[in-house]
């Protein structure tokens, strides 16, 4: 067994670990199909493995096992077929990640609806997905109004990383530059300073009462540290 096949055997076990604690003794048929497709897509498919890519440094293994750690401090406010969906999403958010193309949510929700369809689950299901997927090239909720409570555990759980601790946030930051080698310093600085700015300039950055308590105050400090930073850079 190589390496690699050792890691992502790993990334399996952690990821199927958070799939039965978050799905214990399911009776529902259909949500119990779907969580077999899920263990499929797991050991059947390239999925996992692309979290492994040499140019991933932050958009990787971590993340989404965080996510899905974030997910089940919040399981229980979600239905089971609210869940099995945030669930597919987080998993599948970032399958395809190229920092240097601009469309990686677009080919993720294209991935995903593909892996989904591929192992018979329902279009809808797939459908809904793919639009939770695509909700996170700029954390603004769906359209559809029945996605919205997913949505809004979904986009929380992607961003908690920014309402990390100061070391692991810091840690963090220095991934994503790793990840936009290519850039000056100075035009690096400018763009992600922009970026940031953003999440500051919103009234609330998580969208949920438990995110938002846990988190808000600390991501607010945090990026407002970083831009500082970023701004002596420019």
């Amino acid at each position: 067994m190589s390496q690699q096949t050792i890691i992502t055997t790993r990334l399996h076990g952690k990821c199927s670990k958070q799939l039965k604690l978050q799905f214990p003794n399911e009776s529902n048929l259909e949500i119990r199909s779907m969580i077999a497709a899920i263990e499929k897509m797991f050991t059947q498919t390239d999925l996992l493995h692309r979290y492994y890519e040499p140019w991933r440094h932050y958009h990787r293994d971590e993340h989404i096992i965080a996510c899905l750690q974030d997910l089940f401090a919040v399981h229980m406010s979600l239905s089971p077929t609210n869940r099995i969906r945030v669930f597919l999403a987080l998993t599948i958010h970032d399958s395809v990640y190229d920092p240097q193309n601009a469309n990686n949510e677009e080919r993720s929700a294209e991935y995903g609806y593909y892996l989904l369809s591929a192992h018979h689950v329902l279009r809808t299901v797939a459908d809904d997905v793919s639009s939770l997927v695509l909700s996170s090239k700029d954390h603004i909720l769906p359209q559809r109004e029945e996605l919205h409570t997913a949505a809004k555990i979904f986009l929380d759980c992607d961003l908690a990383i920014l309402g990390a601790s100061s070391k692991i946030y810091q840690e963090y930051a220095k991934n994503i530059r790793r990840e936009y080698h290519w850039y000056s310093s100075s035009d690096y600085a400018q763009g992600r300073a922009e970026i940031m700015q953003d999440f500051l300039d919103r009234e609330k950055i998580y969208l949920t009462k438990y995110f938002c308590a846990k988190y808000e105050v600390r991501a607010r400090n945090n990026i407002a540290r970083e831009i500082s930073q970023l701004q002596n850079v420019i």
